[in-house]
């Protein structure tokens, strides 16, 4: 090789390095190519503020972030359970695959005739992502996302299980809603009544005026008691938001008929701030029975009780087990004995 061809080859190495290094400081580190259709996940569930939810011909649910605390509706406080899974799986879904292109166009019509319309929105009213939510694939092991605004659909999944990610999104508003039996705070409580119409003698009042506490019979004979410390009637009162239903059945046939039925016991409480009371009627269920609620003297007196049906003034009815609400259902000499 003469010295004129080593030049020649020499300079146009150094030109191909000059070319690779302006090529590489100068071109954008990011890809062309646009992924923004399959950015499902959220990068931090703590940056959801409000999410709302609407499938076809369904009832929306609009789940809203304030102060701390999760609301459905902008009426109920919401259950944190399912709120939680919401936005683990928000966070947490994945793609699977890419469908078949010749599955697409059953895919792209169960969008529109099933599908769930997701919008998730931060501080402000910050939409952070709007997508939909299709059926599950055959082989149950993900279910079908699409983007708005793009027409590519994705199979997603969740830590990689067999599992279907819309049961998490999908939810009736019931479901949706806080457990609690008696929504209501111990310090905003004049009065409260628990009173028991087959046994009236097991019957009592508590009443609080200013941090102090009185309890009082209300049987055939009246009694009021002052030696019942306040510190264990303030300790009742607290126990109230603990009180919690098994589930909502405001579906259930027999919502209407079993309120006019004289119930086991019934709760009564009055606000300080309130004139109206608030109250719920138990009803005890006899599961060797097929009617709904079992009010005989023979299986009253046993008081071995499993599940009750609750009926709440605000038109609630729920059902619930001893075990939720055995904090709060006292009689007097329960209460007496502190």
């Amino acid at each position: 090789m003469n010295n004129k061809t080593l030049y020649i080859l020499t300079a146009l190495f150094i030109l191909l390095g000059i070319a690779a290094w302006w090529i590489t400081t100068h071109s954008d580190s990011k890809s062309s190519i646009d992924t923004a259709d399959r950015q499902f996940a959220i990068e931090d569930e703590n940056e959801v503020y409000k999410i709302f939810m609407v499938r076809k011909g369904g009832k929306p649910i609009q789940l809203e972030k304030k102060n701390g605390e999760w609301y459905v509706n902008d009426r109920y406080k919401a259950f944190i359970n399912p709120v939680q899974n919401l936005l683990y799986a928000m966070s947490h879904i994945s793609i699977k695959s890419i469908p078949p292109k010749p599955a697409y166009e059953v895919i792209m019509k169960d969008f529109s005739e099933i599908g769930l319309k997701v919008e998730i929105y931060g501080k402000n009213q910050n939409k952070l992502k709007t997508y939909y939510i299709g059926g599950v694939t055959d082989d149950e092991t993900g279910v079908y996302f699409l983007m708005d605004g793009y027409r590519q659909p994705y199979i997603m999944h969740l830590d990689k299980k067999v599992s279907n990610v819309r049961q998490r999104y999908e939810l009736a508003l019931d479901d949706w809603r806080e457990r609690a039996m008696i929504p209501v705070k111990p310090e905003d409580i004049s009065t409260l009544e628990v009173s028991y119409p087959y046994e009236p003698e097991r019957s009592f009042r508590i009443s609080q005026v200013e941090n102090k506490y009185n309890i009082q019979s209300l049987g055939a004979l009246s009694i009021s008691t002052s030696h019942v410390k306040s510190k264990f009637l303030r300790s009742y009162l607290e126990n109230i938001p603990l009180a919690m239903i098994e589930a909502y059945k405001n579906l259930h046939p027999a919502k209407d008929s079993i309120p006019l039925l004289t119930p086991y016991c019934r709760i009564r409480i009055t606000k300080s701030s309130a004139v109206d009371t608030f109250s719920l009627s138990l009803y005890p269920v006899n599961d060797h029975l097929d009617a709904p609620v079992d009010l005989s003297p023979e299986f009253l007196s046993q008081r071995n009780f499993f599940r009750f049906f609750v009926h709440r003034s605000d038109g609630d009815f729920m059902m619930t087990q001893i075990q939720q609400i055995d904090m709060i259902l006292k009689d007097f000499q329960d209460m007496i004995k502190g």
